[in-house]
């Protein structure tokens, strides 16, 4: 009975070590490489602020009721090259744009236009599927600060 006891529990133990080691590593974060960054990466949240005339105003993606109707991509390429769409899920409506980007730094990315109000973001993090940028605009009128959660589809 001891044996069998002890021969369960053993069992028990490896099983639960082998669960524990098939977790996903995809929200782990990797270093930030042209290959890292490759691929096509989907806007999921928007959070932000900006200030006019002195008055500052927050906002995130869900203050917006049609958020979840937009599908907004993007997508660097190995030659650094890169395209930004927008589309409506619902309508003919979409919007494309090509652009050039290189990594700048340690943690920056230098793109040749705006891109989803982005010129040379800071790269928050990086994992295998999620990107967070963001990056503060100095305007005459004033600030505005913008951080994006990006999925990567593909």
């Amino acid at each position: 009975m001891t044996k069998k006891f002890f021969g369960i529990v053993f069992i028990a133990i490896v099983l639960c070590i082998g669960f524990a080691s098939c977790s996903s590593d995809d929200d782990k974060e990797v270093d930030i490489t042209t290959d890292n960054l490759l691929g096509t990466w989907r806007a999921t949240y928007e959070e932000g602020w900006w200030i006019e005339d002195g008055e500052k105003t927050n906002y995130t993606s869900d203050d917006w009721e049609d958020w979840d109707d937009y599908i907004m991509t993007v997508q660097l390429n190995e030659d650094g090259s890169g395209i930004y769409t927008e589309e409506a899920k619902d309508s003919d409506y979409k919007s494309t744009g090509e652009f050039d980007w290189e990594i700048q730094g340690k943690n920056k990315i230098r793109l040749s236009r705006y891109v989803y109000n982005f010129i040379n973001p800071t790269i928050v993090k990086l994992s295998s599927d999620t990107m967070i940028l963001e990056e503060t605009e100095e305007y005459e009128e004033g600030d505005e600060y913008i951080k994006v959660t990006f999925k990567r589809v593909k």
